[in-house]
């Protein structure tokens, strides 16, 4: 659909109307000048150098020595569960894998 004159000045009331007569030139001049900034950085990346490829040996560190712990982590053990106790009643100590323990009966 293209836009048509009667369309373009409806658009232009219904802007007039939402910003008013006395803010119209203020949103015109703000637009402009964040058009006019978006260009200027839209040409500053385009213009920009592509970065040439970087020599290895000149960032490398020369003499940089790496600890034995650093380079592997050490092997995860297994955790143990800790021993839940009820309180008050000395066998009721749980294992897993054990019998459970003794617990009142109510």
């Amino acid at each position: 659909m293209r836009l048509t004159w009667p369309h373009l000045l409806l658009l232009l009331l219904v802007v007039l109307l939402l910003f008013g007569a006395t803010r119209l030139p203020d949103v015109a001049r703000n637009l402009g000048k964040s058009m006019k900034i978006m260009k200027n950085e839209i040409r500053e990346l385009r213009d920009e150098p592509v970065d040439a490829p970087v020599d290895a040996s000149a960032t490398t560190p020369v003499d940089v020595p790496v600890r034995p712990e650093a380079a592997a982590p050490p092997a995860p053990t297994a955790p143990t569960p800790p021993a839940s106790t009820v309180a008050g009643d000395a066998d009721s100590t749980f294992t897993p894998g054990g019998k459970p323990p003794n617990l009142p009966r109510s």
